[in-house]
């Protein structure tokens, strides 16, 4: 969606820079907001009820509180910037965001394939995101959910040359993205019609 700016008949939102965790959304600024729930593995000190508040955590959600243990931080600028340390890689991430709920969603990719995976029952494409999964489902027809798809899919995925597809792409650290438009373009259409 475009931003867009209120009519000049509204008054602009005021900011509130100091944030009690028991503030009602209006008093809040945007970037602090609470968005949604976190699609994150379980991970030890990291996720869970009883972990103590991060140190770091005034005027934050306690949804975002596992991007704090993480390592993410909110920069002098009011950015947020993503501080993981993926295996294999030299340097950590340095994504920024606006937003926590953005910078959510960010981290979540970091943890793609561990914990519930997020998949299309009518087609091969797995989701890091629950958003991206729901867009993908929405936009599709009743047809794409067909009994004879689905099962397809599930013969699909247990396919020798997909599982291979599959190894490689973790051997190599390979772009998820890319092994989506491998598996859902030709190869999973071209199989699904000769079936």
């Amino acid at each position: 969606r475009k931003a867009t700016r209120p009519p000049p008949s509204e008054p602009p939102a005021t900011k509130v820079h100091a944030v009690s965790n028991g503030s009602s959304p209006g008093d809040v600024p945007a970037r602090k907001r609470k968005v949604g729930n976190l699609n994150l593995p379980h991970i030890p000190g990291v996720t869970g009820n009883a972990l103590p508040t991060p140190p770091n955590s005034e005027g934050i959600f306690p949804t975002y509180y596992p991007l704090l243990r993480l390592g993410c931080v909110e920069l002098p600028s009011g950015m947020i910037q993503c501080n993981i340390h993926d295996e294999g890689k030299p340097e950590p991430c340095e994504h920024q965001a606006g937003l926590w709920g953005d910078m959510g969603r960010h981290v979540e990719t970091h943890f793609r394939g561990q914990g519930k995976e997020l998949t299309c029952e009518g087609c091969p494409l797995t989701f890091s995101r629950g958003d991206a999964q729901k867009r993908h489902v929405g936009k599709r027809k009743p047809e794409h959910f067909s009994p004879e798809r689905k099962k397809f899919v599930l013969r699909f995925n247990k396919m020798k040359e997909v599982l291979q597809m599959k190894a490689h792409r973790k051997r190599t650290d390979g772009s998820w993205e890319a092994l989506n438009k491998q598996l859902y373009g030709a190869l999973f259409e071209e199989l699904l019609a000769e079936n």
